[in-house]
Protein backbone atom coordinates (compact mmCIF):
# COMPACT_ATOMS: atom_id res chain seq x y z
CA UNK A 1 0.00 0.00 0.00
CA UNK A 2 1.18 3.55 -1.17
CA UNK A 3 3.15 4.91 1.84
CA UNK A 4 1.60 8.16 1.71
CA UNK A 5 -2.31 6.84 1.65
CA UNK A 6 -1.42 4.91 5.04
CA UNK A 7 -0.50 8.49 6.67
CA UNK A 8 -3.44 9.52 5.49
CA UNK A 9 -5.84 6.90 6.84
CA UNK A 10 -3.72 7.17 10.24
CA UNK A 11 -4.65 10.85 10.38
CA UNK A 12 -8.23 10.49 9.65
CA UNK A 13 -8.04 7.17 12.22
CA UNK A 14 -6.80 9.68 14.98
CA UNK A 15 -8.76 12.37 14.09
CA UNK A 16 -11.97 10.06 14.83
CA UNK A 17 -10.74 8.74 17.58
CA UNK A 18 -10.13 12.27 19.64
CA UNK A 19 -14.04 13.17 18.56
CA UNK A 20 -14.79 10.07 19.99
CA UNK A 21 -12.77 10.69 22.86
CA UNK A 22 -14.65 13.84 23.20
CA UNK A 23 -18.29 12.75 22.86
CA UNK A 24 -17.78 9.78 25.03
CA UNK A 25 -16.51 11.97 28.06
CA UNK A 26 -19.77 14.23 27.50
CA UNK A 27 -21.85 11.83 27.16
CA UNK A 28 -20.42 9.74 30.68
CA UNK A 29 -21.56 13.30 32.25
CA UNK A 30 -25.05 13.31 30.89
CA UNK A 31 -25.80 9.72 31.78
CA UNK A 32 -24.56 10.31 35.76
CA UNK A 33 -26.82 13.81 36.26
CA UNK A 34 -30.27 13.55 37.65
CA UNK A 35 -33.07 15.77 35.19
CA UNK A 36 -36.87 14.94 36.75
CA UNK A 37 -36.67 13.77 32.97
CA UNK A 38 -35.65 10.26 33.83
CA UNK A 39 -37.62 9.70 36.70
CA UNK A 40 -40.84 10.09 34.30
CA UNK A 41 -41.49 13.82 34.56
CA UNK A 42 -43.37 14.43 30.94
CA UNK A 43 -46.20 17.71 31.57
CA UNK A 44 -44.98 20.55 34.39
CA UNK A 45 -46.34 23.95 35.55
CA UNK A 46 -43.89 25.68 38.19
CA UNK A 47 -44.33 29.28 39.59
CA UNK A 48 -40.86 31.08 40.69
CA UNK A 49 -41.06 33.87 42.75
CA UNK A 50 -38.28 36.41 43.93
CA UNK A 51 -38.44 38.33 46.95
CA UNK A 52 -36.09 40.27 46.27
CA UNK A 53 -36.87 41.18 42.27
CA UNK A 54 -40.13 42.04 43.95
CA UNK A 55 -38.81 44.61 46.55
CA UNK A 56 -36.14 46.13 43.73
CA UNK A 57 -39.20 46.40 41.27
CA UNK A 58 -41.25 48.08 44.26
CA UNK A 59 -38.33 50.85 45.14
CA UNK A 60 -38.23 51.76 41.46
CA UNK A 61 -41.95 52.78 41.96
CA UNK A 62 -42.37 52.50 38.17
CA UNK A 63 -44.96 50.01 38.43
CA UNK A 64 -46.69 51.13 41.77
CA UNK A 65 -47.00 48.74 44.65
CA UNK A 66 -46.49 44.92 43.50
CA UNK A 67 -47.50 42.08 45.40
CA UNK A 68 -47.69 38.92 44.25
CA UNK A 69 -44.93 38.84 41.61
CA UNK A 70 -45.03 35.14 40.19
CA UNK A 71 -42.86 33.90 36.90
CA UNK A 72 -45.15 30.65 35.65
CA UNK A 73 -43.01 28.38 33.77
CA UNK A 74 -44.69 25.53 31.50
CA UNK A 75 -42.59 22.76 29.97
CA UNK A 76 -43.63 19.33 28.10
CA UNK A 77 -41.06 17.00 27.26
CA UNK A 78 -42.59 15.74 23.69
CA UNK A 79 -41.53 17.93 22.34
CA UNK A 80 -39.53 19.72 24.80
CA UNK A 81 -40.48 23.37 25.12
CA UNK A 82 -40.72 25.86 27.91
CA UNK A 83 -42.52 28.88 28.04
CA UNK A 84 -42.73 31.76 30.91
CA UNK A 85 -45.54 34.61 31.45
CA UNK A 86 -45.48 36.98 34.09
CA UNK A 87 -48.46 36.86 37.00
CA UNK A 88 -48.53 39.80 39.17
CA UNK A 89 -47.65 43.40 37.13
CA UNK A 90 -49.95 45.77 35.34
CA UNK A 91 -50.36 45.65 32.05
CA UNK A 92 -47.77 46.57 29.29
CA UNK A 93 -44.32 47.37 30.01
CA UNK A 94 -43.40 44.76 27.43
CA UNK A 95 -40.17 45.43 27.11
CA UNK A 96 -38.97 45.33 30.73
CA UNK A 97 -41.36 41.80 31.05
CA UNK A 98 -39.20 40.28 28.19
CA UNK A 99 -35.67 41.12 29.86
CA UNK A 100 -37.62 39.84 33.19
CA UNK A 101 -38.55 36.73 32.00
CA UNK A 102 -34.97 36.05 29.88
CA UNK A 103 -33.35 36.77 33.68
CA UNK A 104 -36.20 34.10 35.14
CA UNK A 105 -35.25 31.46 32.03
CA UNK A 106 -31.72 30.73 33.26
CA UNK A 107 -33.64 29.69 36.48
CA UNK A 108 -35.02 27.30 34.93
CA UNK A 109 -32.20 24.70 34.58
CA UNK A 110 -31.90 24.50 37.89
CA UNK A 111 -35.27 22.30 37.46
CA UNK A 112 -34.46 20.72 33.95
CA UNK A 113 -30.77 20.86 33.46
CA UNK A 114 -29.50 21.69 29.52
CA UNK A 115 -27.54 19.43 28.23
CA UNK A 116 -23.57 20.62 27.66
CA UNK A 117 -24.46 20.39 23.76
CA UNK A 118 -27.07 22.59 23.70
CA UNK A 119 -25.49 24.93 26.65
CA UNK A 120 -22.51 25.28 24.29
CA UNK A 121 -24.21 25.89 21.08
CA UNK A 122 -22.08 27.46 18.86
CA UNK A 123 -18.88 26.34 19.96
CA UNK A 124 -16.87 23.36 18.71
CA UNK A 125 -15.20 20.51 21.34
CA UNK A 126 -11.77 19.38 20.89
CA UNK A 127 -9.99 17.02 23.13
CA UNK A 128 -7.29 19.38 25.67
CA UNK A 129 -3.98 17.78 24.48
CA UNK A 130 -2.50 18.65 27.46
CA UNK A 131 -5.07 16.99 30.00
CA UNK A 132 -7.40 14.29 28.71
CA UNK A 133 -10.00 14.57 31.63
CA UNK A 134 -10.83 18.19 29.69
CA UNK A 135 -12.46 19.07 26.72
CA UNK A 136 -11.86 22.29 24.77
CA UNK A 137 -14.99 24.26 23.88
CA UNK A 138 -14.70 27.02 21.04
CA UNK A 139 -16.11 29.84 19.50
CA UNK A 140 -14.75 30.13 16.51
CA UNK A 141 -16.93 33.04 15.14
CA UNK A 142 -16.30 35.07 18.06
CA UNK A 143 -19.83 35.74 18.44
CA UNK A 144 -19.63 34.44 22.84
CA UNK A 145 -18.88 37.16 25.30
CA UNK A 146 -16.86 34.32 26.56
CA UNK A 147 -14.36 32.74 23.39
CA UNK A 148 -13.37 30.07 25.08
CA UNK A 149 -14.17 27.55 27.65
CA UNK A 150 -12.41 24.10 29.25
CA UNK A 151 -14.30 21.86 30.80
CA UNK A 152 -12.75 19.57 33.25
CA UNK A 153 -14.49 16.06 34.42
CA UNK A 154 -13.49 14.91 37.34
CA UNK A 155 -12.48 10.63 38.67
CA UNK A 156 -16.25 9.80 38.68
CA UNK A 157 -16.62 11.37 35.42
CA UNK A 158 -18.59 14.34 35.98
CA UNK A 159 -18.17 18.17 35.41
CA UNK A 160 -16.01 19.11 38.36
CA UNK A 161 -14.62 22.40 37.19
CA UNK A 162 -15.63 25.23 34.07
CA UNK A 163 -13.33 27.75 33.01
CA UNK A 164 -14.03 30.76 30.89
CA UNK A 165 -11.24 32.54 29.10
CA UNK A 166 -12.27 35.98 28.58
CA UNK A 167 -11.10 38.83 26.46
CA UNK A 168 -10.20 40.43 29.58
CA UNK A 169 -10.10 38.56 32.95
CA UNK A 170 -11.43 34.91 33.93
CA UNK A 171 -14.60 33.05 35.05
CA UNK A 172 -14.18 29.57 37.01
CA UNK A 173 -17.06 27.54 37.83
CA UNK A 174 -17.27 24.70 40.34
CA UNK A 175 -19.76 21.97 40.93
CA UNK A 176 -20.41 20.12 43.67
CA UNK A 177 -22.56 16.49 43.05
CA UNK A 178 -24.32 14.72 45.72
CA UNK A 179 -26.11 11.26 44.93
CA UNK A 180 -29.74 11.56 46.97
CA UNK A 181 -32.21 8.41 47.75
CA UNK A 182 -34.91 10.01 44.92
CA UNK A 183 -32.06 10.53 42.43
CA UNK A 184 -30.56 6.94 42.06
CA UNK A 185 -28.43 6.15 40.23
CA UNK A 186 -27.86 9.65 39.10
CA UNK A 187 -26.15 12.40 41.31
CA UNK A 188 -27.82 16.19 41.95
CA UNK A 189 -25.99 19.50 41.43
CA UNK A 190 -26.56 20.75 44.99
CA UNK A 191 -24.13 23.80 44.64
CA UNK A 192 -21.87 25.78 42.28
CA UNK A 193 -19.48 28.58 42.69
CA UNK A 194 -18.57 31.41 40.26
CA UNK A 195 -15.18 33.38 40.54
CA UNK A 196 -15.08 36.11 37.67
CA UNK A 197 -12.11 38.57 38.00
CA UNK A 198 -12.39 41.29 35.67
CA UNK A 199 -9.01 43.98 36.27
CA UNK A 200 -9.72 45.40 39.80
CA UNK A 201 -13.44 43.53 40.44
CA UNK A 202 -13.55 40.31 41.63
CA UNK A 203 -17.00 38.48 41.95
CA UNK A 204 -17.70 35.15 43.56
CA UNK A 205 -21.61 33.45 43.13
CA UNK A 206 -22.17 30.47 45.10
CA UNK A 207 -25.82 29.03 44.72
CA UNK A 208 -27.26 26.21 46.94
CA UNK A 209 -30.13 24.60 45.19
CA UNK A 210 -32.68 22.09 48.12
CA UNK A 211 -35.36 19.76 46.75
CA UNK A 212 -38.32 17.93 47.68
CA UNK A 213 -39.75 14.56 46.53
CA UNK A 214 -43.01 15.58 44.72
CA UNK A 215 -45.60 13.32 43.55
CA UNK A 216 -42.66 10.88 43.47
CA UNK A 217 -40.30 12.90 41.05
CA UNK A 218 -37.64 14.97 42.90
CA UNK A 219 -37.95 18.88 42.28
CA UNK A 220 -36.15 22.04 43.14
CA UNK A 221 -38.28 24.27 45.84
CA UNK A 222 -35.94 26.97 46.83
CA UNK A 223 -32.31 28.10 45.12
CA UNK A 224 -30.11 30.84 47.52
CA UNK A 225 -27.45 32.70 45.98
CA UNK A 226 -25.17 34.84 47.89
CA UNK A 227 -23.14 37.13 45.60
CA UNK A 228 -20.00 39.17 46.76
CA UNK A 229 -18.35 41.98 45.27
CA UNK A 230 -14.98 42.93 45.92
CA UNK A 231 -13.01 45.93 44.28
CA UNK A 232 -9.22 46.81 44.91
CA UNK A 233 -7.95 49.69 43.55
CA UNK A 234 -4.28 50.20 44.14
CA UNK A 235 -3.30 52.78 47.01
CA UNK A 236 -7.06 52.40 48.93
CA UNK A 237 -9.27 49.78 50.92
CA UNK A 238 -10.68 47.55 49.10
CA UNK A 239 -14.50 48.04 48.76
CA UNK A 240 -16.67 45.08 49.47
CA UNK A 241 -20.41 44.21 48.74
CA UNK A 242 -22.56 41.07 49.22
CA UNK A 243 -26.29 40.32 48.28
CA UNK A 244 -27.94 37.62 48.81
CA UNK A 245 -31.27 35.93 46.62
CA UNK A 246 -33.44 33.45 46.74
CA UNK A 247 -35.58 31.97 44.32
CA UNK A 248 -38.96 29.67 45.71
CA UNK A 249 -40.50 27.06 43.62
CA UNK A 250 -44.29 26.87 44.20
CA UNK A 251 -47.70 25.58 42.83
CA UNK A 252 -46.28 22.49 41.13
CA UNK A 253 -48.56 21.08 38.78
CA UNK A 254 -46.78 16.91 38.23
CA UNK A 255 -48.03 15.22 34.90
CA UNK A 256 -51.29 16.27 34.79
CA UNK A 257 -51.41 17.94 31.34
CA UNK A 258 -51.61 21.77 32.20
CA UNK A 259 -48.71 22.40 30.16
CA UNK A 260 -49.98 20.94 26.80
CA UNK A 261 -53.16 22.82 27.54
CA UNK A 262 -51.58 25.92 28.33
CA UNK A 263 -49.56 25.43 24.93
CA UNK A 264 -52.53 24.44 22.77
CA UNK A 265 -54.41 27.53 24.01
CA UNK A 266 -51.94 29.63 22.98
CA UNK A 267 -51.27 28.02 19.63
CA UNK A 268 -48.55 25.66 19.97
CA UNK A 269 -48.91 22.33 18.61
Amino acid sequence: MNKKIVFLAMIFLSLAVGAQDVATIMRNHEDKIYSPKYKGLTDLVVDMESPSLTKQLNEQMIFGNIRDLRFRFYWTATPERVAVEILGMPEGFNEIKQQLKQAMLSRFESIIPLSLEKKFVGYKFSLDPKDPASVIAKDEKALNVIPEYRLTFGSTGLLSTLNGKKTIGTMTTSFEWEKMPWSEPRLVNKKSIVKSVDGPQSVTIESIVDWQVISTIGLPTKSKTLTKQIITIPGSKPQENSVEDEVNYRNYKVNVGEALKWFLSNGAN
